[in-house]
């Protein structure tokens, strides 16, 4: 019996080991195929000269999925290889035009970033490309460009609750930390506020619907402005709350609210912010740690 057990297990272990060695192969194979995919586009791009945008499209796909790759190993110079000769078959590739600036802010040229969001913003002067701008000269140590993008891209962002972070960002920034306190204030009260979500939730589904290159026909019809309250009050506001009591992105914002108040003395607060934070996400390591940094202050004022 025991010597069944043992060869049971034995074959168990023949199994898996095989389907890991499966798995590798198959990974080692898709992982070839880009390789060599991106040889032959960059020795010779002429042949995808014959095929139709859609399918140009796809293949030269392949090619930005290769250059994300080596962008998330930090083999920054491989990345902008590959990246830009999938530009030179589709210059107008939004994808790879905007992960080539990024590759090349990561990699330490933020001036080479800024010259291709310039470019994007042409034709595509999207909120995100506008903040992007201003991250981008403000790591370049222009102030004044930084600033001028910041506004741009607020004024352009439809996303009220995306709109209140990055200014109370702006307010981190330039240490203005009473303004920073009232805006993260403002956004818990809009994070809680269902009629807020759902003008936002609708707003991100029209920017999504303008962005797919698949779809031709962009309606209209999904948008901030068009907000149809019958329609929302089919949004179950029990789900909502069940939504926001697992919300990762909602226990971020509440440490931040926490982190400007510990800043500014505010203990009480800070600690009650923490707590919540903590509550929607038990294993949130930087809030706990932030919380027992204001509880000993808090020691240390009694």
């Amino acid at each position: 019996m025991k010597k069944n057990k043992k060869q049971n297990v034995d074959t168990s272990k023949k199994i898996f080991n095989a389907s890991d060695r499966f798995i590798a192969y198959a990974m080692y194979c898709v992982a070839l195929f880009l390789v060599v995919f991106a040889s032959i586009l960059a020795a010779d791009p002429a042949w995808l000269s014959t095929l139709n945008k859609v399918d140009k499209h796809h293949e030269v796909k392949k090619t930005v999925i290769l250059g994300k790759q080596y962008a998330d190993t930090g083999e920054y110079d491989k990345a902008a290889f590959i990246l830009s000769k999938a530009l030179e078959t589709i210059p107008d590739m939004l994808e790879a035009k905007t992960l080539l600036a990024d590759v090349y802010k990561k990699a330490g040229n933020p001036g080479k970033a800024i010259e291709i969001y310039r470019d994007v913003i042409l034709t595509d002067s999207s909120h995100y490309y506008l903040f992007a701008l201003y991250n981008l000269y403000l790591l370049h140590g222009d102030s004044v460009l930084a600033d001028e993008f910041f506004n741009r891209s607020m004024a352009a962002n439809p996303l009220i609750i995306d709109r209140l972070m990055k200014l109370g960002r702006y307010y981190i920034v330039n240490k203005d930390w009473e303004k920073a306190a009232e805006t993260f204030d403002s956004v818990i009260v809009s994070r809680y506020d269902i009629k807020t979500y759902y003008s936002d939730m609708t707003a991100r589904a029209g920017a999504d619907l303008v962005k797919d290159e698949r779809i031709t026909d962009k309606s209209e019809s999904v948008s901030e402005s068009t907000i149809d309250d019958d329609l929302m009050s089919l949004y179950s506001e029990d789900v909502f709350k069940i939504n926001l009591s697992r919300d990762l992105s909602l226990a971020k914002t509440l440490n931040k609210v926490g982190t400007v108040a510990g800043t500014m003395g505010k203990t009480q607060k800070a600690i009650k912010n923490f707590k919540a934070a903590i509550i929607i996400d038990p294993g949130y390591a930087t809030a706990k740690k932030n919380l027992n940094i204001a509880l000993k202050e808090a020691e240390k004022s009694k």
